[in-house]
């Protein structure tokens, strides 16, 4: 094979892959890069350590999810694991940051839940390659909750915390922000299907930009612990 061959081949997997990839998996990569920066902070929270492996996995899942759409023209099989598996990291994220015992508990019980929940759903009723809306709206309405609580739990602590560099006030803040907006979209996405396409382009334009403003948030948190000197005067 020579060089012709070889440059011939790069640039078709650049146009077919590269270019075809969803322009908001830059902000993925950037919170990825953003994230590494916790191993060189501490201390840093075990919790916090996981979220560039989850961002890494969830660069992956793009990834293969873009490569489905190109050949196969339906990737809803491997978005349904996947965010059964977000679901599950994000709530494990509020079981390690919020203080009350029994809620901690409690949310011990909603993942094992979730689970049963979302395994009886793909065998039973909306099956894996159909949109498992309803296993996405119980997880949305799961995070939401989790979300509101630990904002609660920050106004009844006795002393004040400065939220502006505490990671898990920028996570909670994002994960609210996109499931509150998210869940009005994709919940009912299968009554959705014939719309026109005009719109329905519309609303994945909507949903890209929420998964940008999502990983912004992450990327703050990420680096909101670092202390930047201000130049000398």
């Amino acid at each position: 094979m020579n060089l012709t061959n070889l440059r011939q081949i790069r640039r078709f997997f650049y146009f077919r892959y590269v270019i075809q990839l969803p322009w908001y998996i830059y902000f993925i990569v950037a919170s990825i890069l953003a994230g590494i920066t916790v191993y060189f902070k501490h201390p840093t929270p075990f919790y916090l350590k996981l979220f560039p492996i989850f961002l890494f996995v969830t660069l992956i899942f793009e990834v293969i999810t873009t490569w489905m759409t190109i050949h196969r023209g339906n990737n809803l099989s491997v978005y349904n694991i996947y965010f059964i598996f977000s679901f599950l990291f994000y709530l494990n994220f509020f079981r390690e940051t919020v203080h009350n015992q029994i809620v901690k508990r409690i949310i011990i019980v909603l993942i094992i839940s979730f689970i049963l929940l979302s395994v009886i759903n793909i065998i039973y009723f909306q099956k894996i390659d159909q949109w498992n809306s309803i296993s996405y709206s119980i997880g949305c309405l799961l995070i939401i909750v989790l979300s509101f609580y630990y904002f609660f739990e920050i106004f009844q602590h006795p002393k004040a915390t400065k939220l502006s560099s505490e990671p898990t006030f920028w996570i909670s803040s994002g994960l609210l922000f996109y499931y509150s907006c998210s869940f009005p979209f994709l919940s009912p996405i299968n009554f959705l299907k014939s719309m026109p396409k005009v719109l329905l382009l519309n609303l994945e334009s909507i949903f890209n930009i929420l998964i940008a403003l999502l990983h912004i948030l992450f990327i703050i948190a990420f680096l909101c612990r670092i202390k930047f000197r201000r130049p000398a005067q």
